[in-house]
């Protein structure tokens, strides 16, 4: 695992309950990887929904636009890298990457 100031970085394999019928992870495995990397992001910068509780504040994801270019298969190693990217008004942006073995 590797973190940054910002971000948050670490190694997941991808599954058996994460894949199809071609051993391909699905979409909605892979979105569940990019937010597993993101609350622990934020759990790391204490700004989760726990920690934001007492000041009555709270985040909730809103949309999410989404590339893939290669699904990954059982028993694949990816490295996510995710980061808060800017702000705006009462909106935050964070940025993903996925990476295969290979980068």
């Amino acid at each position: 695992m590797h973190r940054n100031e910002l971000g948050f970085e670490d190694h997941f394999t991808i599954r058996a309950y994460e894949i199809d019928h071609r051993k391909q992870a699905t979409l909605p495995a892979l979105l569940k990887l990019l937010h597993e990397a993101a609350m622990q992001n934020v759990i790391r910068l204490q700004l989760s929904v726990w920690d934001l509780e007492p000041h009555h504040l709270a985040w909730v994801l809103m949309r999410q636009h989404t590339q893939v270019h290669r699904y990954p298969e059982l028993g694949e190693r990816v490295r996510i890298l995710t980061r808060p990217t800017g702000f705006e008004k009462a909106f935050a942006y964070r940025d993903y990457h996925i990476w295969d073995e290979a980068d």
